[in-house]
């Protein structure tokens, strides 16, 4: 039940624009009526609408097509961008079930890009699904920060989380290093007067001695 939520998390994230501007953002900047009416054979185009779509399929629990994978790494080739290539190569190995060439892969698209959504969206799915719960947390955080228009929805799927067994040290671990996350959550929780005590918890940085 947790990481079904988590995951609905991360898609939330992917709805509306997410993934889809990921990858484009920079040829936005410079010429974004040329991108999406003019020149929509443009390879960042191209690359933007086959992200979406893996973006969609992982959100639903689905591999991508690979004719989708084949569209991305066609135009990655004919406009190579820093970070596209390893993206491509994380969600091929990814969809392979190569998950430790997929994280590497999307780690160091993260690395080239740190503000690259696609990268960051993709990386926590991926440590979502293979249980390591606080780390894909971070990249949630992270990926909050530059999508601020989802941050109520991501501020109630989490507090939903927290209700979970062993979810508040994960949370309070986070809250430890991000600590701006933990308003937001806290008066989530506290809409519910049955969270009370997990609210205090968390409040109190693990502290208290209900939390012990």
């Amino acid at each position: 039940m947790a990481r079904r939520i988590l995951l609905i998390l991360v898609a939330v994230l992917v709805a509306g624009t997410v993934v889809r501007n990921a990858v484009v953002e920079a040829f936005a900047e410079r010429q974004p009526a040329i991108a999406t009416q003019v020149w929509p054979s443009h390879p960042d185009v191209a690359i933007s609408a086959g992200f979406s779509r893996i973006g969609q399929a992982a959100a639903s629990g689905r591999a991508p097509v690979p004719a989708v994978l084949n569209q991305v790494a066609e135009a990655a080739r004919r406009a190579p961008l820093a970070v596209v290539p390893f993206l491509v190569r994380g969600v091929s190995a990814q969809t392979a079930g190569d998950s430790k060439t997929a994280e590497r892969a999307f780690r160091e698209a993260r690395r080239r890009d740190p503000r690259s959504r696609a990268a960051r969206y993709f990386l926590a799915e991926l440590l979502f699904r293979t249980g390591r719960i606080g780390d894909g947390l971070e990249e949630i955080a992270s990926l909050s920060r530059l999508v601020p228009t989802a941050g109520g929805r991501i501020s109630q799927l989490l507090a939903r989380y927290a209700r979970t067994p062993g979810a508040a040290s994960q949370l309070d671990d986070l809250f430890r290093r991000q600590p701006a996350m933990r308003p937001a959550i806290l008066g989530e929780l506290a809409k519910d007067a049955v969270n009370a005590d997990l609210v205090l918890a968390l409040a109190d940085g693990g502290q208290s001695d209900g939390d012990q």
